[in-house]
């Protein structure tokens, strides 16, 4: 069973630091709130909150900013680059990027060339993500609990040793239903950082 170190962030600084550097970025660009959420397909009210540190993004919503904006997703995050060809779990990094407190472990390298995302995704009890579509695929087996998914109009329930695989431009969620902590490895495309 994985059982990295895995340090704590304050969810409130986190918040703070992602807008400021949004609200940075979209004032070097000379966009306007309502400009930059029609470039994101995201709305200006979210993008505002955001920039005021009372919320932060999805994953999702973070890539689709990143690009509205002409950056990196890690231009946000605080994550350690590798381009080595082995990943030790001791260089495992795990940061927060919303306020339900899923932690994200990247165990991949950074190369540029990269197609693929893995991850280790620690949800806590009883989390609900919010429903997405977005390009690429994604494939995630369960090391920990267990999580019911939800892929269009199905549902399955996924225990330790299953997994999915499945195209992420159907509408997805997934939900960590008991009082256990999820841990998956989750593999998307296109890398996101």
């Amino acid at each position: 069973m994985l059982s990295p170190s895995i340090p704590e962030i304050s969810p409130k600084l986190e918040e703070m630091r992602l807008g400021k550097m949004m609200q940075s970025r979209r004032k070097q660009l000379g966009l306007t709130l309502r400009q930059l959420a029609t470039n994101a397909s995201l709305s200006a009210p979210f993008l505002s909150q955001i920039e005021n540190g009372s919320t932060t993004p999805s994953v999702t919503s973070m890539v689709k900013i990143a690009a509205a904006l002409g950056v990196p997703t890690s231009y946000f995050l605080d994550i350690a680059n590798s381009n080595t060809l082995v990943h030790q779990s001791s260089q495992t990094h795990f940061y927060r990027l919303d306020q339900s407190h899923v932690r994200y472990g990247r165990i991949g390298s950074s190369l540029p060339e990269r197609q693929l995302e893995p991850m280790i995704l620690i949800y806590p009890p009883n989390y609900a993500s919010e429903p997405v579509t977005h390009s690429g695929e994604e494939f995630l087996y369960v090391l920990q609990g267990r999580v019911r998914l939800t892929i269009g109009s199905e549902t399955q329930v996924l225990e330790v040793g299953d997994s999915a695989h499945f195209n992420s431009g159907l509408r997805h969620l997934w939900s960590n239903d008991t009082d256990q902590e999820l841990r998956v490895l989750w593999v998307g495309t296109p890398a996101l950082l």
